[in-house]
């Protein structure tokens, strides 16, 4: 057997021990070999190791017949000092991955936010640089609409939404974001959008004259909408009583003319005084007359009506007539024969006239001027043209027509804007400056049944001047025993009440007669609702 005298530890060493090794520690006192500073090392033989009163003993088989790897671990490896203690709280050997970290520049041991990236390869404990935790996607793993990052961290990138194509983060009310497919980008938890559009309800540009938005507009691209329009303050007047001090400002709302000064005064009346034969008003604001027709007894130019049958055109006797007669009012002897043209006469689809009923035609109107060639329709009309006993506007509007010179005295009306034909052609070319022209579009739009010949057609029919209706009027008897004998074919005679004619007063006015009593008047174009009986000239 070897005697183990000393044992050096250059590094380390390991002890190891089998069954042919016998260890013994007599421990006669309290504490181990740590707690002993008085514990020595004391060579007794050459097979035992003895520590002051402590006393370890090992023996070993021949070197040369161990066998190390059948030794189990018994103990860690120490230092043994020169001063021959023995010490076993000696401090470990420093890791030399950290330290090969560090140099390498791998020194980051935590990050306050996002996720660690680049670790060291000596130790995964140490990296060297922090990525937000946005940036966590390959360039595979980012889909349209959202774009990869150009920068990247750790070999990571951000999938972010282009702010070019997605520059809205937020809308400022009443604008809302854009919908629908594209129209958004979400990352990271932000959503962005295309545009900021402008709700649907806001439909309305309100640029019409004195209008404006109600409420808050929404502008998109450049145009302003609202919800709804409204009048500007102060247009919330109708001026339906005395018409407005100036026609032409208005507000439109609903087909509804809003104005913002009605007037108080119409300062119609021009008249110091009532002439002799006329019918007067007087203004009381103004105080001027108004010349509203022919007093009681006067017709024609407010003159006495004409009572001698010779110069009516009863000329004739009874006996004198071979196919009909008509007596004269005033003288019943003297007659007016009916084989010719006259006033009663009845106007066939034909163009041909006679004095009576003829079987087979169709009567269209009523000679009633044979001066002029004019004879009257068998019916009223509504506004639409057709036949029908239906009161309507003159106009839509308050507008002083060009076209139409303006008669302002009851005494020039057999000589100022006579010509219904012209008169009514003048409204009809007025546009929309006049607004909607029910009496005359509906004469200019009648045809009666069975009218066969250009003449008769639409666009032939007219509204009657003030002197075809003083005409009408002053034959009234005549007429009216005519329509009752075509009454077979729809006629109605005359209704006793106002006819439009296509005479203007003024801006707001246009003439009338009451075919009742041959009254003569002006009317409000937009206010009064007056009858239409087309005239055509044969």
């Amino acid at each position: 057997m070897r005697i183990i005298r000393t044992i050096i530890f250059c590094a380390s060493m390991v002890v190891y021990s089998s069954t042919a090794v016998r260890a013994s520690v007599n421990n006669n006192q309290t504490g181990g070999l740590s707690n002993n500073p008085d514990a020595t090392l004391i060579e007794k033989n050459q097979n035992r190791f003895e520590f002051g009163p402590q006393t370890l003993s090992l023996e070993l088989p021949d070197a040369g017949s161990v066998s190390v790897k059948n030794f189990p671990k018994l103990a860690s490896v120490h230092f043994l000092t020169e001063s021959n203690s023995l010490q076993f709280n000696v401090p470990a050997f420093e890791d030399t991955s950290v330290q090969n970290c560090k140099y390498l520049g791998y020194t980051k041991t935590s990050c306050s936010s996002g996720n660690p990236s680049v670790f060291c390869p000596y130790n995964n404990a140490y990296f060297k640089e922090c990525c937000d935790a946005s940036y966590k996607y390959t360039a595979d793993s980012c889909t349209y609409p959202n774009t990869i990052s150009k920068t990247s961290c750790g070999g990571k990138y951000q999938c972010t939404c282009d702010t070019t194509l997605y520059p809205v983060t937020s809308c400022t009310s009443p604008q809302t974001p854009a919908m629908g497919s594209g129209s958004s980008c979400t990352a990271n938890g932000v959503t962005r959008y295309s545009e900021c559009v402008c709700p649907s309800n806001y439909t309305e540009t309100c640029t019409g004259q004195n209008q404006q938005g109600r409420g808050t507009g929404c502008t998109y691209k450049g145009t302003t909408k609202y919800t709804a329009c409204e009048c500007k303050p102060g247009y919330n007047q109708t001026c339906t009583e005395l018409g407005p001090v100036t026609p032409n400002d208005y507000c439109l709302m609903n087909s509804i003319r809003y104005y913002n000064n009605c007037k108080t005064c119409e300062n119609k009346c021009k008249l110091d005084s009532c002439p002799a034969g006329v019918s007067c008003t007087l203004e009381d604001c103004s105080g001027k007359y108004c010349d509203v027709g022919c007093a009681t007894g006067y017709v024609n130019w407010c003159t006495k009506p004409e009572t001698d049958c010779a110069k009516l055109g009863y000329t004739k006797s009874v006996s004198q007539c071979s196919d009909g007669y008509v007596r004269c009012p005033y003288n019943s002897a003297a007659v007016f024969c009916e084989d010719v043209i006259s006033v009663g006469s009845i106007l066939y689809g034909d163009g041909t006239i006679a004095n009576g009923l003829v079987t087979g035609k169709t009567p269209i109107g009523i000679v009633f001027d044979t001066a002029h060639r004019l004879a009257v329709a068998l019916t009223d009309i509504n506004s639409s043209g057709s036949a029908g006993s239906s009161a309507m506007y003159w106009s839509t509007s308050y507008y002083d027509i060009p076209a139409l010179g303006n008669c302002t005295s009851s005494i020039d009306l057999m000589t100022c804007g006579v010509d219904g034909r012209a008169n009514t052609t003048a409204i009809l070319n007025c546009g929309s400056s006049c607004g909607t022209t029910p009496a005359a579009t509906a004469t200019n739009s009648y045809e009666p049944s069975g009218c066969s010949k250009d003449f008769c057609k639409k666009t032939k029919w007219f509204l009657p001047s003030m002197r075809d209706l003083i005409t009408l009027y002053n034959t009234k008897s005549y007429v009216n025993a005519s329509l009752s004998l075509t009454a077979s074919s729809g006629a109605k005679t005359l209704t006793e009440s106002y006819y439009w004619s296509s005479t203007e007063y003024n801006t707001d006015t246009a003439w009338t007669l009451r075919m009742s009593d041959g009254h003569s008047g002006w009317s409000y174009k937009f206010s009064s609702n007056d009858y239409v009986r087309p005239v055509v000239k044969y």
